[in-house]
């Protein structure tokens, strides 16, 4: 997350769904930010703007659902949220590495840039 350099860890599913070039995008991540992390529950959907042997290039969006934790004595606070995302990236033997910027509409917006590997 980039305001305050914080770093992110997550895990997606990608899923196809019956219209062409559009996936379903469900993930979770985790982000440690100081003083208080967040995590959060995300269902994106995005289209695939350009496919070709090589490489991918989308863009798209989704709800959030975002948890900020106030620390070990306190309760911590939900918050829902709108993503929009897009990326881009390419196959290499058996699997897709890929980068993607995501803002994240809500109380408390966020700009987020990731790197990743499909499988």
């Amino acid at each position: 997350y980039l305001e305050d350099s914080d770093p992110m860890v997550g895990f997606e599913l990608l899923m196809a769904m019956p219209a062409r070039d559009w996936f379903f995008n469900p993930n979770v991540e985790a982000i440690f930010a100081d003083p208080q992390d967040r995590f959060s529950l995300n269902a994106d959907f995005h289209y695939d703007f350009r496919q070709t042997s090589q490489y991918y290039l989308w863009g798209g969006g989704g709800a959030a659902l975002i948890r900020t934790d106030a620390g070990r004595n306190r309760d911590g606070e939900w918050d829902g949220g709108l993503n929009l995302i897009g990326g881009f990236g390419w196959r290499l033997e058996g699997m897709t590495p890929y980068a993607q910027l995501k803002v994240v509409l809500s109380d408390d917006s966020q700009v987020a840039a990731a790197v990743g590997i499909r499988f």
